[in-house]
């Protein structure tokens, strides 16, 4: 026997609290790495790994190990965004990308419990102005977050590598390129351009992007907990299959980055042992720590994320979850000081603040359908 079986509702409402509190510092360790070229998807994988060892901790608790089909497309699909949401975090920083796709994840979860799953609401047009109060809230917080354009030239003209941004790639910058930037300061973020020159986006707008994506497949990776739930597999019983379903789906992926180096490499000549030492490199010595903190947070934040939509359903579980936005804004505006100024930082927290009693309205329509007198 589980000592979950006796769970109510409270169960439910501490961890999603748990979660929101482990999703929100997870980004931290993460935040640390950005001096290391490394790319998403290793950091991706040492989360995995540790998410796949302690996936099995549900024995202590008495659970059965056992496993289901919908675990592998979880695992895929938390494996495919986690790489966006990594992107994110280093390319945009750590309140906006949380941000993001947190905001994003309310919206899916909402629309899968509400128009999929029928999960009731005590009224449809509040529902939908909950909604567009959330949006609104994103909004704030998305331009709230920016740069300060003054911050901005004083890094380029001190020619260093900041917390945020690789200002130069070279020790020296012409007189010329100096006066530019001063006449520019939109260009102090690295440019990315993609589809041959038909669209240019900044550093930023790159991070954003990587974070919605990973708002977009993150928050849909527990959708199929509603079917496993149906054939048992509810809970804390999900979890293995969640970890197990992720290492699959990630040791696929690396799979197949090495087969396309392999056929893009052999035009050229190169040797299969040469495509190999040239993959994405691991940096053991400087992730290990960072890498261990990540996952186990993560996995913190996972098991406690299950939990919740077990005993809260998927809209109103995965919606308090989003209550991480406050914990990573916190981390994001006082420690990394990604925001600037006492106004922008207030306009900030007003901006989260809409945000989250959007979550809190979300979440009072589900309670007061299942229970009126509430």
């Amino acid at each position: 026997m589980s000592v979950l079986d006796t769970c109510t509702d409270r169960c439910g409402w501490v961890a999603a609290s748990v979660a929101a509190l482990a999703y929100g510092t997870y980004g931290v360790p993460i935040k640390h790495t950005k001096h290391i070229d490394v790319h998403p998807f290793v950091f991706q994988s040492y989360k995995t790994f540790v998410m796949f060892v302690t996936c099995w901790g549900v024995k202590f608790l008495g659970e059965e190990i056992s496993f289901t089909r919908w675990g592998l497309l979880s695992g895929f699909m938390w494996i495919v965004g986690g790489v966006g949401g990594i992107y994110g975090i280093r390319m945009a920083g750590l309140a906006i990308a949380v941000g993001t796709w947190a905001s994003i994840m309310v919206i899916i979860n909402f629309f899968f419990g509400i128009i999929v799953f029928k999960e009731p609401v005590a009224n449809v047009w509040g529902t939908l102005c909950s909604f567009l109060l959330l949006i609104f809230g994103v909004v704030g917080m998305s331009r709230y977050s920016s740069p300060q354009q003054n911050q901005q030239n004083q890094d380029y003209q001190s020619l260093q590598v900041t917390e945020d941004y690789e200002i130069v790639a070279e020790d020296e910058v012409s007189i010329e390129d100096e006066e530019r930037i001063d006449q520019n300061p939109q260009e102090s973020e690295t440019t990315v351009v993609l589809f041959n020159g038909y669209l240019s986006l900044t550093e930023r707008q790159c991070g954003i992007l990587g974070a919605a994506f990973n708002g977009i497949m993150t928050g849909g990776s527990l959708i199929p907990l509603h079917y496993a739930a149906e054939e048992g597999f509810g809970g804390a019983k999900y979890f293995p299959s969640f970890g197990v379903g992720a290492m699959i789906a990630n040791t696929l992926l690396w799979l197949l980055v090495y087969i396309v180096c392999c056929c893009r490499d052999a035009v050229h000549g190169k040797s299969l042992q040469r495509t190999f030492e040239e993959l994405p490199k691991w940096h053991f010595r400087a992730l290990w720590l960072p890498a261990l903190l990540a996952g186990l947070l993560l996995s913190l934040a996972m098991f406690s994320t299950i939990l919740a939509i077990t005993y809260l359903g998927q809209g109103v579980g995965n919606s308090i979850v989003q209550s991480k936005i406050l914990v990573s804004g916190l981390w994001g505006i006082f420690w990394y000081k990604e925001v600037i100024g006492a106004k922008t930082i207030a306009k900030w927290f007003a901006s989260a603040g809409v945000c989250m009693i959007a979550i809190i309205w979300l979440s009072l329509e589900r309670l007061k359908a299942k229970d009126p007198n509430h």
